[in-house]
């Protein structure tokens, strides 16, 4: 994330309080430790960056997207492979962080895609995936599929 710490006002707050040196992970274990911020969003943030994934009939999902009625209404439909990895992957980063400048969700999801490549080289380094950002009708979405 392209980000500037001058873009934080609550970093910069802290940061006023505290000195130079306070750092942004300062911030973090400050606002942990003070109970201004708990565990759990940042560990479902981390999620969204690193994901859990699944594994079934040689397609990979995220877990968290993962629904096997959705998952069965696509393959009863016909749908290839790559479709269905598609349509149960394709997260609405716009709709997820729903208050957030246009901006900021861009940078994010660009930061997403970095992130989910990684993580999928690493689980999966033999196969091919292709992760991108998708844009409709004003919302941002992350998605990702194998591709031959």
């Amino acid at each position: 994330m392209n980000t500037s710490k001058s873009d934080l006002p609550s970093y910069n707050q802290w940061r006023s309080s505290n000195g130079e040196g306070f750092s942004l992970f300062d911030f973090l274990r400050g606002v942990i430790v003070t109970g201004a911020i708990e565990p759990d969003p940042l560990i479902a943030f981390w999620k969204l960056l690193l994901p859990d994934l699944v594994e079934h009939e040689g397609m990979v999902f995220l877990q968290e997207n993962f629904r096997w009625e959705r998952y069965r209404t696509l393959r009863d439909e016909g749908r290839s492979p790559h479709q269905i990895e598609y349509w149960m992957n394709l997260l609405g980063i716009s709709t997820l962080l729903e208050g957030l400048p246009i901006d900021r969700v861009e940078e994010l999801s660009r930061d997403i895609v970095f992130c989910w490549r990684a993580r999928l080289a690493e689980k999966f380094p033999d196969r091919c995936f292709q992760v991108e950002i998708c844009e409709d009708d004003g919302d941002t979405f992350v998605v990702f599929y194998q591709v031959s």
